[in-house]
C-alpha cells in the first residue's frame, strides 16, 4: 500500500506491510525525467506488496531500471533478485555487491540468526546476475534523467552502508537507510537496530555527523517515511544511540555470562520507560519492538564489546 500523504516532489513512500505491521518498512518510488526508480526494495516476503504499491503509483516493476540500496540486510534488499530479473540495475556498496550475486553466505548467516522465522518474515534473497549489480564507492554518482544520486559512506550499523543523496530540481533528499535510526510512526521517538555483526557505535556517530553536514532538504527513513525538521530528529537519534548503548553495555556487564534471554526483561522495561517519556503508546512500541528486536540488539552490543580493543 502507499502511505497516505507520503508523496513529496515525485517521491512515493510504499508501505510494504512487513509482518502485517503498518509503517514498518518502506520502499521509495522516485519519478525522474528518465522514468521511475526505486530506493530500497524491502524483503522478498513483501514482493507482492512492493508490486502492488508500484502499480498503484501508475507504473510496473518491469519499468524500473534503477534500484538504489542503502545496504544488503534482508529487510532492505531481500527482493533485489526479483527486481534485477525484472530489468533493474542495483546500485550497492562495494562490500555488499558480491552477496547479491551469490547470496549463499548471507542467507546462511540469516538462517543462524532468525531460524524458522526467516522464511515467514523475510523470505529468501535470490541471486542477481553480475551484470545487474553496480558496485559503488563513497561519493560515486549515478545520474538518472534530472536526478543525481550520490553514495555517502555511512558505516556504524553496517560496514557496507550508504545513505543516498538525491539532488533534483534544486532540492536535496537524503535516503538514510538505518544510519538515522528508525522512527515509530506518528511519533518523534527513534529506535535503533544495534545488530551484529558489524555494529560500530563510534563510527555510527561519525556517520550521523556526515549526514548532518549534507544539510538535505528532506530526510527519508526506510523505517519509516519522511521526517520533518530532521535536524532536531538527528540530534535525538544521537542522544538515543548514546544512551541506549550505555544502558545495554552496563546491563550486559552487570549480568556476567547470563544468556541474553535473562536480559530481555530489564532491557524492555528500560526502553518502555524511555518511550513513555516521549508520549509513545506502549501498544505501538510493542508492535514495532518485539522480543526479536531486543534480542538482536543484545547480541549486537555483546559482540561489539567482545571485539572492542
Amino acid at each position: 500500500m502507499i502511505e497516505s500523504g507520503a508523496r513529496s516532489e515525485g517521491i512515493t513512500t510504499i508501505d510494504l506491510g512487513y509482518r502485517s505491521c503498518p509503517r514498518c518498512v518502506a520502499a521509495f518510488l522516485v519519478r525522474t525525467s528518465e522514468g521511475p526508480v526505486l530506493v530500497e526494495c524491502g524483503p522478498a516476503s513483501c514482493i507482492d506488496a512492493l508490486r502492488a504499491g508500484i502499480e498503484a503509483a501508475g507504473t510496473t516493476l518491469e519499468e524500473i531500471n534503477h534500484l538504489f540500496l542503502t545496504h544488503i540486510h534482508l529487510d532492505h534488499a531481500g527482493a533485489t533478485g526479483t527486481c534485477t530479473r525484472a530489468g533493474a540495475t542495483a546500485h550497492v556498496h562495494e562490500r555488499g555487491a558480491r552477496h547479491l550475486i551469490d547470496p549463499t553466505q548471507l542467507m546462511a548467516s540469516a538462517t543462524r540468526v532468525f531460524g524458522d522465522a526467516l522464511k515467514r518474515d523475510l523470505g529468501a534473497l535470490e541471486q542477481s546476475d553480475e551484470s545487474r549489480i553496480d558496485s559503488m564507492n563513497d561519493n560515486d554518482r549515478v545520474k538518472v534523467g534530472d536526478a543525481t544520486f550520490t553514495a555517502l559512506e555511512t558505516p556504524g550499523h553496517a560496514r557496507h552502508h550508504h545513505a543516498w543523496l538525491m539532488e533534483t530540481g534544486g532540492n536535496r533528499h537524503l535516503f538514510s537507510g538505518d544510519v538515522a535510526g528508525m522512527c515509530l510512526p506518528g511519533t518523534r521517538f527513534a529506535t535503533l537496530p544495534l545488530v551484529a555483526p558489524e555494529l560500530d557505535p563510534p563510527t555510527w556517530l561519525q556517520s550521523i555527523d556526515r549526514i548532518r553536514s549534507v544539510d538535505a532538504d528532506a530526510l527519508w527513513l526506510t523505517h519509516f517515511g519522511l521526517i520533518e525538521r530532521h535536524g532536531d530528529f538527528l540530534d535525538h537519534v544521537e542522544h538515543r544511540l548514546r544512551s541506549e548503548l550505555q544502558f545495554v553495555e552496563e546491563l550486559i556487564k552487570s549480568q556476567g555470562d547470563q544468556a541474553s534471554n535473562a536480559l530481555l526483561g530489564p532491557y524492555r522495561a528500560w526502553h518502555t520507560q524511555e518511550a513513555r517519556k516521549h508520549g509513545v503508546d506502549i501498544e505501538l512500541l510493542d508492535l514495532h519492538c518485539t522480543d526479536q528486536h531486543y534480542q538482536a540488539n543484545l547480541a549486537g552490543v555483546g559482540r561489539w564489546i567482545e571485539k572492542r580493543p
